[in-house]
């Protein structure tokens, strides 16, 4: 029989693990902060639902309830975390640009140069963040674009001919054929060719479909990488497979770039991987000044052969290669494939599309969409920018409190540590900063429509120096793939006859449908 003071004793303690658990939640009230009434375990009871409801539409539901106290900010528990929700678009500012430097950083991520998301742009803070930062400036100049744009043209004919092969197909899956085509453009981008229309599959692009593809194992690393960076660290470690298959990959792209004396004139984005420590893009010029810059994030300026990188500049490399990808490809094929979706339910946007390319075509001497071209689509941009609207890119923008910060027109003291979100999605659909939500109106973007936007209510790709880095990319792709595809191909709707679809729930950073969206492409009569 076990003796009645260990009985008592383990009573004691089973009741101040209990008092400490429940303290926790105690956190917004102690600080004075407005907060919505928190349910044991999961934090709010909307939580309950998170692996049958997507992220956006549980942060959503918080969002309704805190804009029906009229809150300008309010605190939730996120299972056992507290999060300041940001709802004031005054407050947005402040927090994203003009008082950025009390919230420079997405999370209190550790810094370690043998982990891959440790050379990833997003996951760097403070001084890391700042030196990578501005090596890539130039990355996605307006320059870069232009060169872009005007070679994207043979990514549209790999199209056409895919679907000339698929025509007894009658319908398609518009996220993978978005995600093919813009893969095609960013590979391309890098200086190499996955072939993502070929029926041969590429092990580095199924490795990179898989790493996005929704699943509960994608849904742990993504929330716990954006949340909880110290679960998301051991859920992100490469496989040696993986790793294997990404080594070959940048080896390959290294003798590729290698030329007699080491170096390779070609611009591509994976030899400006090469180059961030000699800096010989124009617009990084002035990069040059300063020595603190960290050792793993530089390659060897004489590199002879790919044996030679260190395994932290091949980590380096690796990371930065995932990190484009993900941030000009996901950014990129998510909105397409519902821009697809939307255009397909709403034809009179596809025939003011159809007029404006042949009329831009016609007015710049051309048959293919160069860079001149893609600046005269007005509506074409107009068609885009609404459905990031409705579908933004990102989801959600987080922010942690690195100086202790005094919001506004408010008494309340933001202590250092605390986790802020802007709830894009939410922010979107809110009527009370944008009339109809719920409907596709790219009207609503008119350079003349008397109506402007309040700032900060529209935040596709977030604001200030941590936005999405890939915007400029995303945009640019995004033109040309609507345009091009849109001048050749009428799309009908398959499946699903509304604007708005249920969202995936193992998908919380990159919006995602719940179920594939078809449609169905028939190809203009010239």
């Amino acid at each position: 029989m076990v003796p009645l003071y260990l009985q008592i004793g383990v009573c004691f303690a089973l009741v101040l693990c209990l008092l400490a658990f429940i303290s926790r939640f105690d956190h917004w009230k102690r600080l004075g902060i407005p907060y919505l009434e928190p349910c044991y375990v999961c934090g709010h009871r909307v939580f309950r639902k998170f692996l049958f409801k997507s992220y956006a539409e549980c942060l959503d539901i918080l969002y309704q309830k805190a804009r029906a106290q009229n809150l300008r900010f309010c605190g939730f528990f996120q299972f056992q975390t507290p999060i300041l929700m940001i709802l004031d678009p005054s407050i947005i500012d402040r927090v994203l640009v003009k008082d950025f430097h009390h919230f420079s950083n997405h999370h209190d991520f550790r810094y370690d140069q043998n982990h891959i998301y440790s050379h990833q742009l997003y996951s760097l803070n403070d001084s890391y963040w700042k030196t990578l930062r501005r090596q890539m400036s130039s990355m996605f100049s307006a320059t870069s674009m232009r060169q872009m744009a005007n070679r994207m043209s043979s990514c549209s004919e790999k199209m056409e001919q895919h679907f000339e092969k698929q025509y007894n197909r009658t319908w398609v899956d518009v996220h993978e054929l978005a995600f093919k085509f813009t893969a095609d453009l960013i590979s391309r981008a890098l200086g190499t060719d996955l072939d993502p229309f070929s029926d041969k599959k590429t092990p580095v692009l199924e490795l990179l479909y898989s790493t996005f593809k929704p699943s509960f194992f994608t849904m742990l690393t993504q929330f716990g990488f954006i949340f909880y960076p110290s679960l998301g660290h051991k859920f992100a470690v490469m496989s040696p497979t993986e790793h294997r298959i990404l080594k070959g990959f940048v080896a390959e792209n290294v003798h590729r770039c290698l030329k007699k004396d080491g170096r390779n004139t070609d611009k591509d984005l994976f030899q400006f991987l090469m180059d961030l420590e000699e800096n010989k893009n124009e617009s990084n010029e002035s990069a040059s000044e300063g020595s603190n810059e960290d050792p793993a994030f530089t390659v060897e300026r004489k590199i002879q052969n790919p044996e030679e990188l260190s395994p932290t500049k091949e980590m380096m490399l690796i990371g930065q290669l995932i990190w484009t990808f993900t941030d000009a490809v996901e950014t990129s094929s998510g909105p397409l494939s519902f821009c697809f979706h939307l255009l397909s339910l709403n034809p009179e946007h596809q025939h003011k599309i159809k007029a404006e390319v042949d009329e831009a075509l016609r007015r710049h001497s051309t048959e293919v969409i160069t860079d001149d071209v893609l600046k005269d689509l007005k509506h074409t941009e107009k068609v885009i920018k609404e459905t990031l609207r409705l579908y933004p890119a990102l989801m959600p923008v987080v922010r942690i409190c690195t100086k202790e910060y005094k919001i506004p027109d408010s008494e309340t003291i933001v202590p250092v540590g605390t986790l802020l979100v802007v709830p894009i999605y939410s922010i979107h659909a809110d009527p009370q900063h944008h009339s109809d939500p719920r409907e596709f109106r790219p009207d609503r973007f008119d350079e003349e429509s008397p109506s402007k936007l309040t700032p900060f209510t529209y935040l596709p790709f977030g604001n200030g120096p941590r936005s999405c880095f890939g915007a400029r990319y995303a945009m640019t792709v995004l033109k040309y793939s609507v345009a091009s595809v849109v001048a050749k191909f009428e799309m009908t709707p398959v499946n699903t006859k509304t604007n708005v679809v249920p969202l995936h729930p193992l998908s919380p950073i990159l919006l995602r449908p719940r179920e594939p969206i078809f449609v169905r492409f028939t190809k203009r009569e010239q």
